[in-house]
């Protein structure tokens, strides 16, 4: 879909919400893509990245890549709408 992939976001992320003290699930963190190789380097660098914030110490306790329903919100089916 053409946005940015920034994974330690994701870290960064984790860290400001582990601020709450509340133990983390991660309930969604895919790629819209139909290329393959993007999408295993995607989800590489973001479990990398999740990796390291619970090395650092953020308490998470779960991690989703997409569920079975996701996406269904979409007006066009199963593929990014059109430009």
């Amino acid at each position: 879909m053409g946005w940015a992939v920034h994974p330690d976001g994701l870290r960064e992320m984790l860290h400001r919400a582990a601020a709450t003290g509340l133990p983390l699930y991660v309930t969604e963190n895919g790629i819209a893509t139909t290329d393959d190789t993007e999408r295993v380097a995607y989800l590489e660098s973001h479990v990398a990245a999740l990796a390291q914030a619970i090395t650092e110490g953020v308490d998470v306790r779960g991690y989703l890549h997409w569920s079975a329903f996701d996406n269904f919100e979409w007006s066009e089916g199963y593929r990014p709408a059109s430009a």
